[in-house]
């Protein structure tokens, strides 16, 4: 299992696991993995299949997870926790200090994930989801 930055040839298999995870949403993955404002990340296997993705947008300092998900039935094998792992050296790399997101409350695998990366608990958005509400995370880099 390795873990790189997102290439546009990744655009096709990051949609198909998007649209199983998260169907009423779909991220512009293609426009993404191209803008000067986002960081895309994917975690592979031996023979090159995506097995997960996180996609942040970053300005300046700060980065905002937008999505984050793996294969469902790969999920609880710490691909996750190792793509996030990754993914945070990569934005310490460019100086990034503070990353936020929202989750929904009843997902506790990923909030699991997040909270073994450091990442706090801050607060509650009431009905951020169509039915339910958002856990704000934060995480800051404890090297400054």
């Amino acid at each position: 299992m390795k873990s790189r930055e997102a290439k546009l040839s990744d655009v096709p298999s990051i949609t198909k696991i998007h649209k199983k995870l998260f169907p009423d949403e779909l991220p512009n993955a293609h426009n993404q993995i191209r803008s000067e404002h986002h960081r895309v990340f994917v975690t592979l296997d031996s023979q090159n299949n995506i097995l997960g993705y996180v996609i942040y947008q970053v300005i300046d300092f700060e980065a905002e997870i937008y999505f984050f998900g793996v294969k469902e039935e790969l999920q609880g094998k710490k691909i996750g926790q190792e793509l996030l792992k990754f993914s945070l050296e990569e934005l310490k790399k460019d100086e990034v200090k503070r990353i936020t997101l929202e989750v929904k409350e009843s997902n506790l695998k990923a909030r699991k994930i997040y909270e073994k990366c450091g990442f706090i608990n801050v607060g509650i958005r009431p009905r951020y989801y169509k039915d339910e509400a958002g856990i704000i995370y934060v995480w800051e880099d404890k090297t400054i």
